[in-house]
């Protein structure tokens, strides 16, 4: 079953609400103003139940909110699997789809998605980039090859959520 434009754009718009509800979440958990009241809140909504084929699984959201603001920066940095996956997906589905115009701004999104592939690593194989990709001030050239961590030291967040938006308006 193909997939068409209109699930790509909603499932565009579902990943930037997903960010933007965890970024949200992991700046109030951190905040130096959250009281310890809300911790308690925490402890109050007890266990977190979710299911699956075999069975559902509790989850104890206190224990978790503490492990959580105990190891923040690596929880933000894991959290960004979720953008990763998802830039994957909808590069996958734009191809799938047949809607890239080969565009500056579409041959970033596909080197992109190639480097969320690849473990957040740029990997420019076979003289790439062959066409001009870039985006507002983000261009890629061959010298970027092998660069790690390309979501959070290349691109930040809401540089790809702009990315993202703008290829919404295009297809």
């Amino acid at each position: 079953m193909a997939i068409g434009r209109d699930e790509i754009i909603a499932y565009i718009e579902k990943t930037e609400m997903l960010v933007v509800v965890h970024t949200y979440t992991i700046q109030y958990l951190t905040s130096p103003y959250r009281t310890q009241f809300d911790l308690q809140t925490f402890g109050q909504v007890g266990n977190l139940t979710l299911y699956s084929k075999s069975g559902s699984r509790i989850y104890p959201v206190e224990k978790n909110v503490k492990k959580f603001l105990a190891e923040t920066n690596e929880m933000v940095y894991i959290m960004n699997n979720t953008l990763i996956h998802s830039i994957v997906f909808i590069g996958d589905l734009i191809q799938q789809a047949n809607l890239s115009n080969h565009s500056p701004e579409f041959e970033f999104l596909r080197h992109l998605r190639n480097a969320m592939a690849h473990g957040n690593r740029f990997h420019f194989k076979n003289n790439e980039p062959k066409r001009a990709a870039f985006f507002n001030e983000f261009k890629l050239t061959s010298e970027l090859d092998g660069m790690n961590k390309v979501i959070p030291d290349f691109l930040g967040t809401a540089d790809v959520l702009d990315l993202l938006s703008f290829i919404k308006s295009q297809i």
